[in-house]
C-alpha cells in the first residue's frame, strides 16, 4: 500500500504470495490429518467451494473501490481484511495433528524430508501434474486482463463479471466432483478425465 516503487511494490508482493501459499498449504494438510479417500475428496470439495468464492467476488468488489480510492487503497482493504482474520485463525483453528504422529527436525529435516518425496514417482507425478494445472490457470489469470480489457475493449465491470463466471465454474465443477464423481469413479479415473478436459480446453 505505501511502496514507493515498482520493485519494493514487487517484493511486497512476493511476500504476500508466499503467505498467500501457505494458508492453502495449511488448509489441505489438515484434510490430509482428518480424512482420507472419497471423505478427503468431499472436504476438499468444501474448500475449493469456499476459496472459490474469492475469485468471484474479488474483482467486483476491487471495481467498486477502484470508484473510490486508489489503488493503494485496494491494499489498504486487504490489510483491513488480513487483520481481520489473524484472531479468527488464532482463536479458531486447533492443531489437527495428533501428538504421536508429530516430527521435530527443523529446516534440515524438513529438506530431507521433500528430497524424499521427490524419489517417490507416485507424489512427483500428482506434483507436477498440480504444478502444470495451476500454471496454466494463473498464466490465463495473469494474461486475461490484457487480452479482454485491451484486444476486447471490454469495460473494468464486464471483466469482472467474466472472471467472475470462470470461477463459478471452478466452483460447480468441484462441487460435483467432490460430492457426485468421487462416489462413482476412482481417484486415478477423475484425474485423468480432469487432465483430458483441461488439455482439450488449453
Amino acid at each position: 500500500m505505501i511502496a514507493p516503487s515498482l520493485p519494493v511494490l514487487i517484493a511486497a508482493r512476493f511476500v504476500q504470495g508466499a503467505a498467500g501459499a501457505a494458508g492453502l498449504v495449511i488448509g489441505r494438510a489438515v484434510a490430509r490429518d482428518r480424512f482420507q479417500g472419497v471423505a478427503m475428496l468431499r472436504f476438499l470439495a468444501s474448500i475449493t467451494l469456499i476459496s472459490g468464492l474469492a475469485p468471484i467476488l474479488a474483482p467486483i468488489i476491487g471495481v467498486q473501490l477502484l470508484q473510490v480510492t486508489s489503488w493503494r487503497g485496494t491494499f489498504g482493504a486487504l490489510t483491513a481484511l488480513g487483520l481481520l482474520l489473524v484472531p479468527a485463525a488464532f482463536g479458531a483453528l486447533r492443531e489437527t495433528l495428533p501428538a504421536e504422529a508429530r516430527q521435530g527436525g527443523g529446516l534440515g529435516a524438513t529438506l530431507r524430508t521433500m528430497g524424499g518425496l521427490l524419489r517417490r514417482l507416485p507424489f512427483l507425478g500428482l506434483m507436477l501434474t498440480s504444478t502444470f494445472a495451476f500454471g496454466a490457470l494463473f498464466g490465463y489469470i495473469s494474461g486475461s486482463s490484457t487480452v479482454l480489457q485491451h484486444i476486447y475493449h471490454v469495460s473494468p465491470q464486464t471483466y469482472s463479471l467474466l472472471f467472475g463466471v470462470n470461477s463459478l465454474a471452478m466452483v460447480a465443477l468441484s462441487q460435483l466432483n467432490g460430492r457426485v464423481l468421487a462416489r462413482r469413479f476412482t481417484p486415478g479415473a477423475l484425474m485423468l478425465g480432469g487432465l483430458g478436459v483441461a488439455l482439450s480446453a488449453g
